[in-house]
């Protein structure tokens, strides 16, 4: 027995784990004896003492922000993760001159790299053997990020024959001058360098698209291939139209005054970017041209035809498309020399003799007929006599109560100085006496109502020359329609009342002259009639006698149980077979006036008891 210590070398071993077993051999002094013993075994690991090697799973990643992507580190071998103490994350954000470790992911073996602006980065994991403290470090992951642009044309709305501007846009705004590199082509082959605007330059036939691609300079060159983003867009140039054109000012101007006028258009390219660059232009008789909307020239006889009109032209056109767009309004104006108006006064009166009335009215004036020119008119007459009863400038109407002659004077100016007067004398006569007589004709003697009156005038005029012109009824001073022929004029249907009725009559003369009549209608006097009635075993006889004090009976209305029957005299037969039981009779009885009485009388039958009889009479009504 013993114990027996000795040194490993383990240099060369393996890494791992590892068994060892002790083996003793016996020295004998005797060569052909041979003996071994050995120990039992015991196990070992060996670790890694050396730097440690690892990898990322990644070496570069780009990508547009924002950026968001997994980064995980795997030991070279088991040796290595063994003898790997927590990993430690660093970045660089200067291309690998200073490294910063990333506390938070220390330990982690697989980390989240997020970002949100343009830039690079390095990403390395620090690996330290946690046996001999050595250190070492993965190869650096390289993070590029870029910002890839949302791209769009604007194409500017143009008319045809023009360039055409378009601009590039992101996400529909401006992009900030230069922070972008832009290539711009109308084929998708040949491309030129630029910058957000560019122009596509007038030809008879544009090119159908327009091809833009872009990216931002401030991209690391890795992402140089990543970052470009290509758009396009339709090219169209509308077709110009013409302008429409108008003209206001004067249309009549003196000889050697000044024509104004004005020009307007309506232009419908004004939409377009290259269609608001309009030219007006004004062209005289004479042949100047003045430009702008607005002429203001003098009149000149060389400017007129031989008709005294004066032709001015007003055009308007684009600028850049005379041809396509100019329209053109003639405007012809009248020229005229001034020459003061002759004024003329009619005047007529109604009748010769007062009262009458006096139309007075002027011609020969047009206020308006020469442009600038004012006139006034002054009327001078007896104000207390001539009563203006109708005022329409240059015709008004006078009343003249009384006779006597009369002076009206009108006195016309200008504002020029000239001036016109002219007087009109007139007679107004007295009035001479008409006779005229009216006569009555009553519808009856006793003047009880309703009442129809027919009048008969007789009228006599005291001049041979002279008529009738108008003929006036009145009842109670109301007036009332008459006809055509006024010597003959019914009034019907009077009621009870007193009347006075008044004919009025004027002449063409003038001469008036009127009459009237008085008369009393009456209360109608209603009728007092008896219903009697005899009788046989085969009938009964009515009788209905009545009495009209101021009139006559006009007829009867017979009705038997309610019912009228075809009876209109005064007198009926009612026959008892054919009437059996109680028989209501009733008469009503009208005079020439429409009042009536009503009478009422009741017998009996066959079939009934004939001892007694009712009769019955009713106070007399009128409706």
């Amino acid at each position: 027995a013993g114990i027996v210590e000795t040194k490993i070398k383990i240099e060369n071993m393996d890494l791992g784990n590892m068994r060892l077993v002790g083996v003793a051999k016996v020295r004998s002094p005797f060569s052909d004896f041979e003996m071994k013993r050995e120990t039992s075994a015991v196990g070992i690991r060996i670790y890694k003492g050396e730097e440690l090697e690892g990898n990322l799973s990644k070496s570069l990643i780009i990508g547009r922000i924002p950026l968001s992507t997994l980064v995980s580190f795997k030991s070279a071998s088991t040796a290595n993760s063994d003898a790997l103490a927590p990993t430690e994350w660093q970045q660089s954000s200067d291309n690998g001159q200073t490294w910063n470790m990333l506390s938070d992911m220390t330990g982690k073996r697989s980390v989240s790299i997020k970002k949100t602006e343009v830039g690079k980065w390095l990403y390395r994991a620090k690996m330290t053997n946690k046996f001999t403290s050595k250190v070492s470090y993965t190869d650096a992951l390289t993070v590029v990020t870029y910002k890839q642009p949302k791209l769009s044309i604007d194409v500017t709305d143009i008319l045809q024959g023009s360039d055409v501007p378009v601009t590039l846009l992101d996400n529909d705004e401006p992009i900030p001058a230069g922070t972008a590199e832009v290539l711009w082509s109308e084929d998708k082959v040949n491309w030129v360098q630029g910058d957000t605007t560019y122009t596509v330059a007038s030809a008879d036939t544009l090119p159908s698209t327009i091809y833009a691609r872009m990216r931002y300079l401030d991209s690391d060159e890795l992402a140089e291939e990543s970052s470009w983003k290509e758009t396009s867009a339709r090219l169209a140039a509308a077709k110009p139209k013409r302008l429409s054109v108008s003209v206001t000012g004067v249309s009549k101007v003196e000889v050697g005054q000044k024509v104004t006028l004005e020009g307007k258009f309506t232009n419908p390219n004004s939409k377009y970017q290259n269609g608001n660059n309009v030219v007006e232009e004004w062209k005289t008789p004479d042949g100047q041209t003045f430009k702008g909307s607005t002429l203001s020239v003098t009149l000149t006889e060389q400017m007129l035809d031989k008709q005294g009109y004066a032709a001015f032209e007003y055009s308007a056109w684009l600028a850049d498309n005379k041809e396509n767009t100019v329209s053109t309004r003639r405007v012809s104006v009248k020229s005229w020399v001034y020459k003061f108006p002759e004024m003329k006064i009619s005047s007529k009166l109604k009748y010769d003799m007062a009262p009458t009335t006096l139309r007075v009215a002027l011609s020969g004036i047009k206020d308006g007929d020469y442009p600038g020119v004012t006139y006034s008119r002054e009327w001078i007459y007896d104000k207390e006599n001539l009563v203006i009863t109708k005022d329409e400038g240059d015709t008004k109407e006078f009343t003249i109560e009384n006779p006597g002659k009369y002076t009206l004077m009108v006195v016309f100016k200008d504002n020029r100085n000239n001036e016109q007067r002219i007087e009109n004398t007139f007679v107004v006569d007295e009035q001479t006496p008409m006779n005229v007589e009216m006569t009555p004709k009553f519808s009856n003697k006793y003047m009880r109502a309703p009442l129809d009156v027919t009048l008969r005038s007789n009228i006599k005029l005291s001049h041979s020359a002279d008529s009738i012109d108008t003929v006036t009824y009145k009842v109670n001073g109301e007036v009332i329609p008459s006809g055509k022929n006024y010597w003959a004029q019914l009034i019907s249907g009077l009621k009870e009342k007193k009347y006075e009725i008044t004919i009025d009559v004027v002449s063409k003369l003038g001469q008036r002259g009127s009459a009237s009549v008085e008369f009393d209608v009456v209360k109608n006097a209603v009728p007092n009639c008896t219903l009697s009635y005899t009788e046989t075993n085969l009938s009964w006889s009515f009788t209905n006698k009545c009495d009209d004090t101021d009139g006559k009976m006009v007829r009867y209305e017979w009705f038997i149980n309610g019912e009228l029957r075809n009876v209109f005299g005064s007198t009926a037969t009612l026959s008892k077979n054919l009437n059996r039981g109680k028989q209501d009779i009733k008469v009503i009885a009208y005079d020439d006036s429409g009042d009536f009485a009503t009478q009422h009388v009741t017998v009996f039958g066959p079939a009934e008891e004939a001892s007694k009889s009712e009769n019955t009479v009713s106070i007399p009504s009128s409706e």
